[in-house]
């Protein structure tokens, strides 16, 4: 966010510069745009614990088709292909879907939509009381699949100290609702996106444990 901002004051250095420093901020500036460009290859985005894996593991295609087009890490191509799969042949007509604590991206792939008023629940997105509503909402509303990417005690603290001053936030609500509905629920796979990642727990209401999730 902030080297886009570098270019005016930049610009005006190499302005007044003489020619002789000129070459050397130029130099500079060359390093510095390649080490950010390596950087960025080696983690094009990351947020709180989420991070994106290196450009480089990037090298399958999905099956579905508005990925097309694009390469993405193995792991990640597992996990939504199979996800959205397990979605359109076992969700029925007015059945709903929920991730958290922010897996959009398999609301558009799969046509499927939440129980609750958003489809994100990150702790910078949605507000404590949201949050505590929207728990309420999916304890009376339990979705047909649930895709939970459970956070450690501690990433839910950093999480409180950075956005709530230190003070509990609403997630746990969130969480707390999660975890009193599993109980309703088959663990159908799990997913590790990238290694030391948590475990992403791909569950379904009502499934027989005895067969596979095939539904349809």
């Amino acid at each position: 966010m902030v080297l886009p901002g570098l270019a005016l004051p930049l610009a005006l250095v190499l302005t007044w510069c003489k020619p002789a420093p000129r070459v050397c901020v130029l130099v500079l500036l060359a390093c510095a745009l390649y080490l950010q460009t390596r950087e960025k290859l080696d983690l094009p985005f990351g947020f709180d614990y989420q991070d994106e894996a290196p450009v480089r593991l990037a090298n399958t295609r999905s099956t579905q088709s508005m990925l097309q087009g694009e390469l993405q890490p193995a792991t990640t191509v597992r996990f939504l292909d199979d996800t959205t799969r397990l979605i359109q042949s076992c969700v029925r007509p007015g059945e709903t879907v929920f991730t958290y604590p922010e897996m959009s991206l398999i609301y558009s792939l799969s046509g499927s939509s939440p129980p609750t008023r958003s489809p994100s629940h990150n702790i910078d997105v949605v507000g404590d009381s949201l949050a505590t509503r929207e728990a309420e909402i999916l304890k009376i509303n339990p979705p047909r699949i649930l895709v939970y990417y459970p956070e450690s005690e501690q990433q839910e603290r950093d999480a409180e100290r950075l956005w709530r001053r230190g003070k509990s936030a609403g997630q746990r609500d969130i969480v707390h609702a999660i975890e009193l509905l599993l109980s309703q629920y088959s663990l159908v796979q799990t997913y590790q996106l990238r290694e030391g990642d948590p475990l992403i727990g791909v569950y379904l209401r009502d499934l027989d444990k005895s067969s596979t999730p095939t539904c349809r």
